[in-house]
């Protein structure tokens, strides 16, 4: 006579047929058991279950099941609605049913008519799983409520089949609004159990039309009108009859970076998996509304916008922990997590990308250590530049500093220097800026030598900073190499600044804060070396903005657990590191270095796309049914190369993606010549190559309308180029590729100048391709359009090289807006290049 039946099943095993009829029983804490627990009630296992309309008489048994959920009035009214006129306040149509078990209402359904199924199928790929012509019109239908008793969760499938048949629906749609609009969600309970039986729905790449242009042939307007994003969750009468699997191995990744994210986005997006442990270690968390659209500052990769993460199904799938990892415990396999956490993993996950912080050089130390970090409002922490103490009295340069090793700085933190590395240290800028400094008369010293420098100088112009207050203090490049690569657009950004009043300096090495004295609070003064005279400048405010690197905290747990780092994190060719359940992936690490190839790592890539990779890498291990495939012996020594697109760019996003998902491509030798190609690059013992599957990557999505980082002097900005070894001097894939490259030249395209705001310059590789674009505009992008001519050849985009050899174009802007260009910007292009090249293989 026992009432519960509790079974623990490992996490690491695969799920058994008999866990069909249990429950899952959620943690509460972040922390994961070994042990995922199961509970079955005796009153689950009853055969008596039956679900019929709602009646006005079973209100009182609804309300019972709505003790201490939110939004339980919402469902109570649109209950009464039902009984009362079958319709909601706002007219459309409703369908209301309840689930009973030995005659007791155990849970409810209240569904409506879907009236948007133009704006799902135009900004969804819902067609991936569905024909829309086989199913009309009135058997689609969006789920607002639903409430089910925790013994019968299991059989969530088996109701909605039944509701199906009783509502002559076939399709029924889930919509999941980020938290700042969860008022416009109804009363799901329990999401999970919904989100077991319904498969996640990935947005489309939306075109930014011309309107002017277009005339009386725009789109129809219930495609085009902006909506609150969604993330879409479907459930269909042939999918109820698909098993998806339920995976319980715990899966804990380190950094909201975009490697991190698209890794997540993939696992997540899996029609036929069901992941119950994935984790996410973030320092400010996560949120929709993370990007750096509002703020400015900093620079946007184009990866993921606000409007993107709220459509993605990471909040329901992963649980987030607000923190830094503080250490590694490989034998135990637990991470350590500020706030005296720690968290259990199956498979460790390392994305936590780089920082900014300052090369500071030291004369009396010879012993590279990384750069501390000190405690900052708020609890966050922030990477401090450590002076060098250089006697500026002796005649010395930066030149002569730049040979000696790093030190690490353990003083205080000036409240007055703000480093910005995310959205967060961003927003927390701009607060204290307006409230300390906007309105009085010091000095704004913006520090380093990216494209956030001159992005942060134009945000603070915005806010009200004079020109002549701002200085910029420009490290020394690398290589002598400059944050942008064109000439051009680097001469008309100084112009700016010049005609704004903002003092840029040269060739800067931070020196002394304060002069040297023990107590920097608040920082007053700054001095630097530099090439020739030292540099002495008052500062009521400096923003460190210096070059990227490992985090402290990061870089001393990594070490701590005795991976292998060599300025970053080793790891081989399919993501390992010398850990086999740890992984890593994005910037924060390079390859080993028996691959031969120093001049590759993942920071040569799109961020997006190696995450994607990641993914399919590690699904072998997660995924049951999956096949894991070895690499052929010739392959083992190769690294991988990726051929998405690098994105740079500052620009209002009126919609923005971050590449394109593409077919599976051949491994060819000279991979390097063209955008399109995918291969393998490093030393095999006969020079041979092999060939690959290109794994699916992260599909892309629209960004919403919203304002964005600028250059000075108003412009917008976006360069895209093919990945390129850190030594631009590296020896090509093979000795054809280097003949192929000296023989046929590249050739760019260039229409408007660069100070007067409407510059274009376009680069076609020796195949004819599009390799690269660079725009620098006074009008904002359609940065997701021109990202679609990347890779794309010169006769596909109306002979290009043609006309603009026949003076036909002289304005790459307007040659661009034209209708039959609008075709070529479609998500669903590239699947017909596709059929088109399968016809003469066919004939």
């Amino acid at each position: 006579e026992r009432h519960l039946c509790l079974i623990a099943v490992p996490t690491a095993s695969p799920e058994l047929q008999l866990l069909h009829s249990f429950a899952r029983l959620p943690c509460r804490g972040s922390d994961r058991p070994a042990l995922e627990p199961y509970v079955c009630h005796r009153s689950g296992l009853s055969r008596s279950v039956a679900v019929r309309w709602a009646v006005a008489a079973d209100r009182p048994a609804v309300a019972g099941l709505l003790t201490g959920l939110r939004r339980a009035e919402a469902l109570l009214q649109d209950l009464d609605c039902y009984c009362e006129t079958s319709r909601d306040l706002d007219g459309a149509s409703l369908q209301a049913l309840v689930a009973q078990v030995d005659g007791r209402v155990v849970g409810v359904l209240i569904m409506e008519d879907e009236q948007e199924l133009e704006y799902i199928r135009g900004h969804y790929n819902i067609e991936n799983f569905i024909y829309f012509s086989r199913h009309c019109r009135k058997e689609h239908a969006r789920m607002r409520h639903f409430v089910l008793r925790l013994p019968f969760q299991h059989l969530t499938k088996h109701l909605l089949k039944e509701a199906f048949r009783l509502s002559h629906k076939s399709c029924l749609y889930h919509r999941m609004y980020p938290p700042q609009r969860s008022q416009e969600e109804g009363c799901v309970q329990p999401l999970e159990a919904v989100l077991t039986c319904a498969v996640p729905v990935r947005p489309r790449r939306q075109i930014i039309y011309p309107l002017e242009e277009l005339g009386t042939n725009i789109p129809s307007r219930q495609i085009t009108e902006e909506q609150a994003p969604f993330g879409l969750s479907l459930m269909s009468r042939k999918l109820s009859l698909e098993l998806k699997l339920v995976v319980n191995s715990r899966v804990v990744v380190v950094g909201a970076s975009d490697t991190a994210l698209a890794f997540l986005q993939v696992l997540s997006s899996c029609p036929h998996l069901k992941f119950n442990n994935l984790t996410l270690i973030s320092t400010h968390g996560f949120s929709s509304d993370r990007t750096r659209e509002h703020v400015g500052f900093l620079s946007t990769s184009h990866a993921y916008s606000s409007r993107d993460l709220a459509q993605l199904p990471l909040p329901p799938c992963v649980t987030t922990v607000t923190g830094k990892m503080l250490g590694i415990s490989r034998k135990s396999k637990r991470v350590r997590v500020s706030g005296g956490r720690t968290l259990s993993y199956d498979y460790l996950v390392l994305c936590t990308g780089l920082q900014y912080q300052v090369q500071m050089e030291n004369m009396s130390l010879h012993v590279r250590q990384p750069p501390v970090s000190v405690p900052h409002r708020g609890g966050s922490m922030l990477q401090v530049p450590c002076p060098t103490g250089a006697d500026l009295s002796q005649p010395i340069t930066t030149s002569q500093l730049q040979n000696h090793a790093r030190r690490r700085y353990t003083g205080p933190a000036p409240s007055n220097l703000l480093t910005l590395n995310d959205p967060e240290d961003c927003r927390a800028a701009r607060a204290w800026l307006c409230a300390h400094f906007v309105d009085g008369q010091d000095n704004a010293v913006v520090y380093g030598n990216s494209i956030d420098v001159f992005t942060a100088v134009e945000t603070l112009q915005e806010l009200g900073v004079q020109g002549r207050r701002i200085h910029v203090a420009l490290t020394v490049p690398e290589a002598a190499a400059t944050c942008f690569s064109d000439p051009q657009v680097e001469r008309a950004v100084m112009a700016a600044l010049e005609k704004a009043g903002v003092q840029v300096h040269h060739d800067c090495l931070l020196a002394h804060i304060n002069q040297g004295e023990p107590q920097p609070e608040p920082l007053t003064a700054v001095s630097f070396s530099t090439s020739g005279e030292p540099l002495h400048l008052p500062c009521g405010v400096l923003l460190n903005l210096s070059n990227r690197g490992v985090d402290s905290d990061a870089f001393q747990s990594i070490t701590n657990c005795f991976l292998v780092f060599d300025n970053r994190l080793v790891i081989s060719n399919s993501f390992r590191t010398s850990d086999a359940a740890i992984f890593g992936a994005g910037p924060l690490t390079k390859f080993s270095l028996r691959y031969h190839s120093d001049e590759w790592s993942h920071a040569n890539f799109s961020s997006k796309e190696v995450g994607g990779e990641l993914a399919a890498a590690m699904l072998p291990l997660l995924d049951p049914t999956a096949e894991g495939a070895e690499l052929p012996p010739e392959l083992e020594r190769l690294v991988p190369l990726y051929h998405q697109a690098k994105i740079q760019a500052l620009e209002p996003l009126i919609r923005s993606d971050a590449g394109r998902r593409r077919s599976s491509s051949e491994m060819q030798m000279c991979s390097e010549a063209s955008p399109n190609s995918r291969g393998r690059l490093g030393s095999t013992e006969d020079g041979g190559v092999g060939r690959a599957e290109q794994p699916q990557t992260p599909s892309n999505h629209p960004t919403s309308a919203d304002v964005g980082g600028k250059l000075p002097g108003g412009y917008h900005y976006l360069h895209v180029t093919k990945p390129s070894p850190t030594n631009p001097d590296a020896p090509a894939a093979s000795h054809v590729a280097l003949v192929l490259v000296l023989l046929l030249q590249d050739e760019d395209i260039v229409t408007g100048e660069a100070e007067a705001g409407n510059y274009f310059r376009l680069r076609l590789d020796s195949y004819r391709l599009v390799e690269m674009l660079t725009c620098l505009s006074l009008m904002p992008l359609p940065v997701s359009n021109y990202l679609c001519l990347y890779g794309k050849h010169e006769q596909l985009l109306g002979q290009l090289t043609t006309s603009y050899q026949q003076a036909l174009i002289t304005d790459l802007y307007s040659f661009f807006k034209q209708n039959w260009c609008l075709a070529i910007y479609l998500d669903r292009f590239s699947d017909f290049e596709q059929e088109l090249q399968q016809v003469p293989a066919s004939s």
